[in-house]
């Protein structure tokens, strides 16, 4: 059995899309709920900071990937066969 790896990046494009719904939520709620004073506003400059470093730290390792590559899983399943410690005929 073999997929393309690609899956993997489309479950992280999922939980980006997730991220940054949430994300915006709580950026609304500090805009409208937070008081206007240097505090907020500095909550939210670092908030912001740190979402554009992640990304860009992202992007880095992501793009370095060959997202066309195949994963097989249970290919090769010789070693079954010729394991002592799983019988061949238990009966």
């Amino acid at each position: 059995m073999s997929f393309p790896i690609s899956i993997f990046l489309y479950i992280y494009f999922a939980f980006l899309v997730f991220w940054l719904i949430l994300s915006l939520v709580g950026f609304y709620h500090l805009v409208r709920f937070g008081n206007k004073l240097f505090g907020s506003f500095l909550v939210g400059i670092i908030y912001i900071a740190g979402v554009i470093c992640i990304a860009y730290i992202s992007y880095l390792y992501l793009s370095s990937v060959d997202w066309t590559m195949q994963i097989s899983i249970f290919a090769d399943t010789s070693f079954l066969k010729n394991n002592p410690i799983i019988p061949s005929n238990p009966f």
